[in-house]
């Protein structure tokens, strides 16, 4: 990671985010980098922090409600599967059911015939 990032000095503190594309442990991408004294100094990190937040903020939640759409899209696309799922099981148990009948009435319609 640090031959990634490159840090110029040390101690520094990367904030990334997962890059765009990428699954989950495949790719992030550094944001903002707050390194040495700047670090070292609360103020200056908390500062750095808030800028980086103000920065990237719209892209971020655009992120989050682009995967918020597609958990949504998931969830839909799920339950339309279970449903069909559901209603072809009803039909095929409906056409056993028809079929067993039929067999059974031509079953009784043989045997009529032989009676008689």
């Amino acid at each position: 990671v640090r031959q990634a990032l490159r840090p110029r000095e040390l101690p520094t503190l990367v904030v990334l985010a997962q890059a765009e594309g990428a699954g989950r442990g495949r790719g992030a991408q550094a944001l903002a980098q707050v390194a040495g004294v700047r670090l070292r100094d609360v103020d200056g990190t908390v500062a750095a922090l808030s800028e980086t937040l103000q920065t990237w903020a719209p892209l971020l939640e655009e992120a989050r409600e682009e995967l918020t759409a597609r958990a949504v899209d998931r969830a839909i696309i799920q339950e339309q599967a279970s449903e069909y799922e559901r209603a072809l099981a009803e039909d095929q148990a409906r056409e056993e059911a028809e079929v067993a009948a039929a067999a059974a009435a031509e079953e009784a319609r043989g045997a009529g015939g032989e009676a008689a």
